[in-house]
């Protein structure tokens, strides 16, 4: 269904990935990394980007072994169509330990725990490093996610002894039988949220309105702990597709709206940009350090919003801009969608 899709993803988020896992090999081959540096998808490195490759490669060097970054695994016991490319993976034979990472540069939290795509990864690499005993080898599957920070900080892990790890071979196989056979059906789960072809479904659309009747469900004042635990459980599911189907609509409204289509209720309209001095102001910022005797840069300039902790705030406003930010899709001001559609009464 969705090899004739269009991307619905946020193509910013995807590009910034994209450029991270390329700039994170160069940087691990030895390259030379300014802050600047355009990527092949044309992508520039900043600071933020450069110290999250730092924090992923430091990780990296703990696990032993040879890792190895961008590899390609096949993985035939699930399907021979199956496989895919690991960001990080290395095999410490001195402990008989497989690490295997993926780096995630999006906002979007994503658990290691029973996360399929590792275990694709995991099944292929058992089998390329021609595991015989996997009672024998114990496996750590990691996520780093520098944006989507939580307690512990941006890497966590699931760790498992390999034979463990069957039951979720089995089913990833059973799963790839039927999704091939000549009688597959779409399943909704949590996949659905990456999907490009799920406004086209009719699966997913049953999904979202059964999330929409759970939503709109009283909660009984008798009710039981055990009701309250499998309710939540529920609740998070419903507000997952939720936020799936509010992801692909949002795509496809900005996608019409570029086109100079209007929508009554949303426009898309461009939020303020990051603060940052305007140009050809360097010579101004040398004056004013050496004649108050601070530090405003080193190799470059410190940012507007540090420089006015050290200077008039409003000399900062006068030499810096903030320029446009990206265009997204907001709920229209009232007033605006009246002028445009007529009068309406929904809020």
């Amino acid at each position: 269904m969705i090899r004739d899709m269009p991307d619905i993803g946020d193509p910013t988020v995807r590009e910034e990935g994209l450029a991270f896992h390329w700039a994170a090999l160069m940087v691990w081959l030895g390259h030379a990394m300014p802050v600047g540096t355009l990527a092949p998808n044309k992508v520039a490195i900043d600071d933020d980007m450069l110290d999250s490759i730092d924090a992923y490669i430091d990780r990296i060097k703990t696990w032993g072994g040879a890792p190895r970054l961008e590899f390609t695994v096949g993985a035939p016991r699930i399907h021979r169509q199956c496989g895919g490319q690991t960001d990080v993976f290395t095999f410490n034979m001195r402990d008989m330990h497989l690490h295997v990472g993926d780096a995630k540069y999006g906002y979007r939290f994503v658990s290691p725990y029973e996360n399929w795509q590792l275990l694709v990864y995991v099944c292929g690499l058992l089998d390329y490093l021609q595991i015989v005993d996997d009672r024998e080898v114990k496996v750590s599957m990691h996520i780093f996610q520098p944006r989507a920070y939580r307690n512990g900080g941006p890497w966590h892990t699931w760790t498992v002894n390999a034979s463990h790890l069957r039951a979720y071979f089995n089913t990833l196989r059973n799963a790839a039988d039927s999704a091939l056979g000549d009688r597959a059906t779409c399943q909704t789960g949590p996949h659905c949220t990456n999907c490009n072809a799920r406004l086209n479904c009719d699966a997913f659309d049953a999904a979202v309105e059964n999330a929409l009747e759970v939503c709109g469900e009283p909660i009984n004042n008798d009710i039981t702990p055990g009701r309250i635990d499998g309710e939540l459980l529920r609740v998070e599911r419903a507000l997952d597709i939720l936020e799936a189907r509010q992801a692909a609509l949002t795509a496809r409204a900005e996608m019409f709206m570029r086109q100079g289509k209007q929508l009554q209720h949303y426009e898309l309209q461009g939020g303020a940009g990051r603060l940052a001095w305007k140009p050809d102001v360097l010579p101004a910022l040398q004056s004013l350090a050496e004649a108050k005797k601070i530090t405003l840069f080193t190799q470059k300039p410190i940012t507007p919003t540090q420089a006015k902790k050290l200077l008039d705030p409003a000399l900062v406003d006068a030499l810096s801009d903030r320029p446009n930010g990206k265009l997204k899709v907001q709920r229209a001001m009232q007033d605006r969608a009246a002028r445009v559609f007529g009068e309406t009464n929904e809020v």
